[in-house]
């Protein structure tokens, strides 16, 4: 069984909901500001060759944000995997309603990624 004080598992979920919350607040930043270029763009009388680059870079910004929070959602998992083999598994401070029913990634992807003795 690992060790980890409920006071770290507490602040672990706290720290976890900000980043989810930066995240999101950061795409929405993004659509903001790629819905403000189009409009500017549009009512300009500036050239594709000018705007597909601006518009290409603003989407592949976005899609990283995007894969980023994958990323995110990849680390709760192996955090919510890591606190079940703890003393404090039926703590549930996380999500609202639990981690959502969904299998943690395969075996294979988790070998050595939580190790007990």
């Amino acid at each position: 069984m690992l060790e980890i004080t409920e006071t770290a598992v507490r602040v672990v979920a706290d720290d976890t909901k900000a980043a989810i919350a930066a995240t999101d607040d950061a795409l929405l930043a993004g659509a903001q500001l790629f819905a403000s270029v189009l409009m500017g763009t549009r009512n300009s009388n500036l050239p594709i060759n000018v705007t597909q680059p601006l518009y290409k870079h603003l989407a592949t910004s976005a899609a990283r944000l995007i894969e980023g929070r994958e990323e995110l959602e990849c680390s709760i998992r192996l955090m919510t995997r890591i606190k079940g083999e703890s003393r404090h598994a039926e703590l549930n401070i996380g999500c609202p309603d639990g981690f959502p029913n969904m299998p943690f990634m395969d075996d294979e992807t988790m070998s050595g990624q939580v190790e007990t003795d």
